[in-house]
């Protein structure tokens, strides 16, 4: 008999145990995450290598020097002697255009 409530105690706290654990869907994957964040940081670099290709070099290296390099509008204007909008402009388009090629990318439309 004592074994016997013995073997129903051990029973009713691993029945406890296993409901105080969360579900599979509740539990966060890590490894899931940082497989999705590389993941779309390698399609957001094949989206720029593939618009890079077509757009002229001056307009990307104005995207790149604003967007990727951070540097102010005014310097970019003085080094490469082109006006801000210029440079407002070639970033919308190339933004644009890099957005465009992620969700062709994303759609399996290489």
């Amino acid at each position: 008999m004592v074994d016997y409530i013995k073997q129903q105690v051990r029973l009713r706290d691993t029945a406890q145990h296993w409901a105080d654990l969360p579900a599979l869907e509740e539990i966060a994957d890590p490894a899931g995450a940082v497989w999705e964040r590389e993941w779309q940081t390698k399609l957001f670099n094949l989206a720029v290598d593939r618009v890079k290709r077509q757009v002229k070099a001056k307009h990307y290296q104005m995207f790149d020097l604003y967007v990727v390099q951070q540097v102010p509008v005014p310097e970019i204007a003085r080094r490469l002697g082109v006006t801000a909008t210029h440079i407002y402009v070639a970033k919308h388009r190339i933004s644009s255009l890099i957005r465009k090629k992620i969700k062709r990318l994303n759609a399996g439309l290489f």
